[in-house]
């Protein structure tokens, strides 16, 4: 099941590199879930060859993200843990979408 959000790009991580043959990168977008004076601020990574897919993003950038999300179970020295990313598969850029001013230039 794929999930989507729209909202605006806060920031974009750097590739970052895990090891030899493993890198990931990090999107934070804001939007606005019930409250718009509490925006939520949201991590999606892409790993691997995903990571381009944040090419182009800027913070102010209005967007659309479809999204999976994964979890993983880990389990170290008796201690179990669960790890959930959302993980995007398609970014599309979209208009901002701010009311529009009214000119004061006009004659009446």
């Amino acid at each position: 099941m794929s999930f989507e959000i729209e909202g605006t790009v806060e920031m974009v991580s750097d590739i970052i590199e895990i090891s030899e043959s493993f890198r990931k990168r990090e999107l934070i977008v804001t939007y606005i879930s019930h409250n718009p004076d509490y925006p939520d601020s949201v991590k999606f990574e892409c790993v691997q060859d995903k990571v381009e897919l944040f090419d182009g993003l800027n913070p102010g950038d209005s967007v659309k993200i479809y999204f999976n999300i994964r979890g993983r179970r880990w389990e170290k020295e008796g201690k179990l843990n669960f790890f959930t990313s959302l993980q995007p598969w398609k970014i599309e850029k979209t208009e901002n979408q701010e009311p529009a001013k009214p000119d004061d230039k006009l004659p009446f």
